[in-house]
């Protein structure tokens, strides 16, 4: 079989093919078909034991636990050992940390919780971060507990009955903070063992502060609600604290129990399990099926985070194949993409590795097939197959393969007991048994009773867990339902041979006569399940989009992630005991009157006077074709419209510069913009950029759009009036051309809002632009912009915003072709660049980017790269980065809070805030990039770097309750007047913005953030010496691993880590807005000056 047949089988809808595939998966570990079988066991395991009484989730506080550093520093004092050590020991030991956690958390649950509260059965699951100490698990654990009260029918129950399920969990669940008004602990209760604890109550509390007190943030839990456009938290925090613990029946008809609670920010916890684990937890009651068939039905749609849809994946499988091709090695292909879709931490990868199981259950899950086409022996496994598929498929042998397939995956994973048996031999032998008490026994009943080994039978321990096979139901169709009645009277009455158990009449018949009952299975609820999931997310839509992560797991999952060593553990940085107890007036009179120190920069400003940096050109150098004919073209607009210049002849005003990264784009228009000042004056021309990274590395005085235009993001358009508009005329009376930078990141509505500013500049001329020399400058093979639409979009717009910034882009009239790349000498590297912007990299390139992973290169050269930028595709991967740079200074943390006027002020994002953050962190040493423009002459400028010397705050005044008086920095380029020292004083500013309703909000902060990494979204225009790059999962926009790749000049100054697959490479070709892309590229040649 080819893979041209495979291909016509799949649009023929022939799916067992690739069922029998994929579920040979089911062996590779931590891939969606292996968690896809195993939630197909717990439903199973639901459908058989009942409703579960609990979810439990413990995370890992190994950064803090003491016993895992003793075997990760032997013979050390562990409590002197520093964080920064603490993780570099967790990410160079990930096996130890791995092991200690897993060891920890198996006897936890089945040997402590289990005697504790008398634990009949369990189900639980290892899973990884992908952020913090090598990437840090957690268990999610389905507990059933042997005195639970019945919560299956709630609705029916009488209310003595419910009042019992209310004083079952009010006494097993809390919300209630006993240390609500606590100052944080000298040491971290973390770090405390159960032994060491003194006084219970404070224990308690100081841990619940540290580590199960919830915090908001984008990305992470916030997301927009369509109907008011305000973000909320998913999680529904804060709550409303509530004097007694209630139960209630929700809209779904979900029932649910409202703890009392103290504490607005408390997630649900167990006093003694959390005292004893010394960690974050989760605790959630199970209140009926439905609400344990919203988890698993979210699991099984969603599989692992960043995970394609299967169906894509067999699409991209099949279209990169060649017709020649056998099936074989396009089923290989999918089922080693299955692996590669996602990240996995170096604890995972330890996990698989040494073979310990990804899950563990108190059952073991045994498999019957009954299909028609061939008997399958009761065999351990999870085989999760199609619930709709009737027995009569012509393809029930892909239900077969599935279920050993699945049997084999079990015993892989080493979880419960294996039945050992030959193929046939289950079915045989049980028409055969010969063991009197198995007599009147039914197939069901052997199954869960006993098990087959070597022929012999041996009586279970406990109850099996029968999973059967096909999933049959009942249809409406005499016909069909046929295959139903089959099932159920071969797996529930005792019969030794088919034919008698049938009997003379139907399948249908057999079953009356044996006075069986249809039953609705658990798993006929999984639909209905998804399908109110799907209604709930509707109602919402991600915060962050460009740059957020997808969306995550269920509540209870999440919650416990806020355990004390991953993202909302680093919030106490700035809070730690080393950051308190420090003398933050040490330095306080070091640098003289605080008021001076406030205005430093305001006073020099206004009585200095420095030009912007001319950067003169050097004459000798010598410029290819195409940069020629912009330097001829942009004489010819001076000529026009210089005194005494030549006469005034029709002229191109509106020129698209494309090139790709390093032909020479700055060089020669810095040389335009040195030949218009020269002859017209030093204002003739004004540079723009859409970002500060693009505005700094361009130089000459460069700026931002929404700095200079006064066109800020998220809020709309306002024609200027007054004061403001006659400044804004008097700096823009002289000038003649504008240069804007990186167009690709400039979408409709800032172009259009761009073109009505330039107007307002030049009122007496209607032509576009205010009749200025306007050129639009980049590659539009980079980034697109966040939250516009796209020059070269073709998408209809009702937008009238959207709608004119593509007439004005449509008004260009030739556009400059650079070809000669400048910037990448290395030829080779220069090509590998082109094809990996078109997604057409092959293997050969795949080998020169992999000898650039960062396992694969030497230790000495990795060495170079340690003060390096880093580049991320997502914001909280740079947050991330920075924080771990910080706390490696070894240095105390000061927390700035920003003050702000009001509560809606305080949600505001810091693009609404126009650079400033909620908070900032900062220490002395530490890297800092400056976010807003304090005086450009000097260097100033949004996107400037430096260094912090100094903190500087009032006597009697100490963050995080007070800001300081100011940060003191030393910036890499600054000519202006500096301290003593060579730093400058960056005190507070203040912004304010109206929301979207109206409210207006106020932020005073520094404007100051942490300069260790970067987006890429900010790196673009940067050309740096070296650079550490995380290519990311996808191109969630156009362009981004090309971008990412080419802020370097060469192959050594390229480090990548992660690894990465030749699919990530070539996967550009399928990103949203690839053939827009094209069709904009064509139309930008179509006006080429030839």
């Amino acid at each position: 079989m080819t893979a041209a047949d495979l291909h016509r089988a799949v649009q023929t809808n022939q799916r067992n093919i690739l069922k029998q595939a994929l579920y040979h998966g089911n062996k590779m570990k931590g891939t969606r078909q292996f968690w896809h079988a195993r939630c197909g066991e717990l439903l199973d395991m639901v459908n058989q034991l009942g409703v579960p009484t609990l979810f439990l989730t413990l995370s890992a506080a190994d950064l803090h636990w003491e016993d895992l550093f003793r075997l990760l520093a032997p013979g050390e004092d562990v409590s002197t050992i520093m964080d920064a050590r603490r993780q570099k020991l967790l990410c160079e030991n990930p096996h130890i940390a791995d092991t200690f956690f897993s060891e920890r958390a198996k006897y936890f649950i089945t040997k402590v919780y289990r005697q504790k509260y008398d634990l009949v059965d369990y189900w639980f699951r290892f899973e990884y971060q992908h952020r913090g100490s090598g990437g840090s698990p957690h268990i999610h654990a389905i507990l059933w507990h042997r005195d639970a009260p019945d919560v299956s029918n709630l609705s029916q129950a009488t209310p003595e009955h419910r009042q019992s399920v209310i004083d079952y969990f009010d006494r097993l669940v809390s919300t209630t903070n006993p240390g609500k008004d606590f100052l944080p602990a000298e040491v971290h209760p973390c770090r405390k063992k159960f032994s060491q604890v003194v006084d219970p109550v404070r224990d308690l509390g100081e841990l619940l502060n540290r580590v199960q007190r919830h915090k908001c943030s984008n990305g992470y839990c916030k997301r927009i609600d369509k109907a008011t456009g305000q973000p909320v938290c998913r999680f529904k925090f804060p709550f409303q604290e509530e004097p007694i613990t209630r139960l209630f029946e929700n809209e779904q008809g979900l029932w649910e129990l409202v703890t009392a609670r103290n504490d607005s920010l408390l997630n649900k916890y167990i006093e003694w399990v959390i005292t004893l684990w010394r960690a974050n937890m989760d605790a959630t009651p199970i209140l009926s099926m439905g609400f344990i068939l919203r988890y698993i039905a979210k699991y099984t749609a969603k599989g692992e985070p960043r995970s394609q849809p299967c169906a894509e994946l067999v699409k991209a499988v099949l279209e990169g194949s060649g017709e020649a091709d056998t099936a074989k090695s396009v089923i290989q292909k999918l089922l080693m993409k299955t692996v590669s879709e996602r990240d996995y931490s170096a604890q995972e990868v330890c996990h698989i590795l040494t073979g310990q199981p990804l899950h563990m259950s108190s059952r073991k899950f045994v498999v019957v097939n009954l299909s028609k086409t061939r008997w399958v022996p009761l065999r351990e496994g999870g085989a999760e197959a199609d619930a709709e598929e009737a027995v009569d498929d012509p393809a029930q042998a892909a239900e077969g393969a599935a279920a050993r397939a699945d049997a084999e995956a079990e015993q892989d994973d080493g979880a419960g007991d294996v039945a050992e048996a030959t193929y046939h031999a289950f079915v045989q032998e049980y028409q055969t048994r010969d063991r009197p008490e198995m007599n009147n026994m039914t197939l069901f009943q052997v199954a869960k009773t006993f098990s087959l080994n070597r022929r012999k039978w041996t009586r279970n321990r406990k109850e099996a867990i029968v999973r059967v096979f096909p999933r049959t139901k009942l249809t409406g169709n005499d016909d069909r339902d046929e295959a139903y009645y089959r099932v159920q009277v071969l797996l529930h009455t005792a019969w030794r041979i088919e034919e008698q158990a049938k009997g003379a009449g139907t399948w249908k018949q057999a079953f009356e006569a044996a006075g069986l009952i249809a039953e609705r299975p658990a798993r006929e609820g999984l639909a209905e399940a998804a399908a109110q999931i799907a209604a709930e997310e509707a109602l919402f839509e991600e915060t962050d989009q460009a740059e957020g992560d997808e969306e995550g797991p269920e509540e209870w999952m999440v919650l416990a992630r806020m355990g004390a060593n991953n993202q909302a553990e680093m919030v106490p940085i700035g809070r730690r005991e080393m950051d308190l107890a420090y003398d933050w007036h040490a330095s306080s009179q070091a640098y003289g009157d605080h008021a001076a120190l406030r205005e430093f920069v305001s006073r020099h400003r206004e009585t200095t006077r420095l030009e912007p940096e001319q950067e003169a050109m050097v004459d000798e150098v010598v410029y290819t074709p195409e940069q020629q004919k912009l330097i001829d073209l942009v004489q010819t607009q001076i000529d026009s419209v210089a005194p005494g210049g030549a006469p005034r002849c029709p002229v191109f005003k509106r020129v698209l510069i494309q090139g790709k990264a390093g032909c020479g784009k700055s060089t020669v228009v810095k040389k335009c913009v040195t030949m218009a000042r020269q002859r017209l004056g030093p204002r003739a021309a004004k540079l723009m950029a859409p970002t500060t990274a693009a505005a700094t590395v361009l130089g000459m005085g460069c700026t931002t759009i929404h700095s200079l235009c006064k066109i800020f993001p998220r809020q709309p358009f306002k024609p200027l009036e007054g004061e403001a508009l006659r400044k804004f005329q008097g700096e823009m009376e002289n000038v003649h051309f504008i240069f804007i930078d990186e167009f690709s990141m400039i979408g409709c509505r800032l172009l259009g809002w761009l073109e009505k500013r330039l107007r307002e500049a030049k009122p007496r001329c209607d032509e576009p632009f205010g009749g200025l020399f306007v050129y639009l400058i980049g590659d539009i093979r980079q980034l697109p912009p966040v939250g516009d639409t796209t020059l070269y979009s073709t998408a209809v717009s009702e937008s009238a915003d959207v709608q004119r910034g593509k007439l004005v882009y449509q008004s260009f009239e030739r556009s400059i072709i650079l070809t000669v790349s400048q910037r990448q000498a290395d030829e080779s590297f220069r090509d590998a660049l082109d094809h990996l912007s078109v997604g057409t990299s092959d293997e050969a390139d795949f080998a020169r980017f992999s000898a650039r992973f960062k396992m694969n290169v030497p230790a000495a050269e990795r060495e170079l790269f340690k003060d390096a930028m880093h580049v991320y595709t997502k914001r909280d991967e740079v947050a991330a980065h920075n924080l771990a740079k910080l706390v490696e200074l070894d240095e105390p943390v000061a927390l700035l809070l920003a003050r702000h006027n009001n509560a809606k002020a305080k949600e505001g994002s810091a693009d609404a805030a126009q650079g400033l953050e909620k908070e900032v962190r900062l220490s002395k040493g530490s890297r800092v990039m400056l976010r807003s423009n304090l005086w450009l002459a000097a260097g100033l400028v949004n996107g400037a770097t430096g260094t912090v010397v100094d903190i500087i705050h009032e006597p009697n005044k100490a963050p995080p309750n007070d800001l300081p008086v100011a940060v003191m920095v030393r910036f890499d380029k600054y000519s202006g007047p500096t301290m003593a020292d060579g730093s400058v004083p960056i005190a507070t500013q203040l912004r304010g913005w109206d929301d979207s309703q109206g409210t207006h909000c106020t932020r005073e902060q520094f404007p100051l953030c942490l300069a260790y990494a970067i987006t890429v979204h900010k790196a673009q225009g940067l050309t740096v010496e070296r650079a550490v790059v995380n290519v990311g999962q996808r191109d969630f926009q156009v362009g981004l691993i090309y971008v990412a790749m080419s802020r370097v000049k060469s192959w050594d100054g390229l480090l990548l880590d992660p690894e990465f697959s030749l699919n990530r490479m070539t996967d550009v070709r399928r990103s949203r807005g690839f053939c827009d892309r094209e069709t904009g590229e064509r139309h930008i040649y179509s006006l080429r000056i030839l």
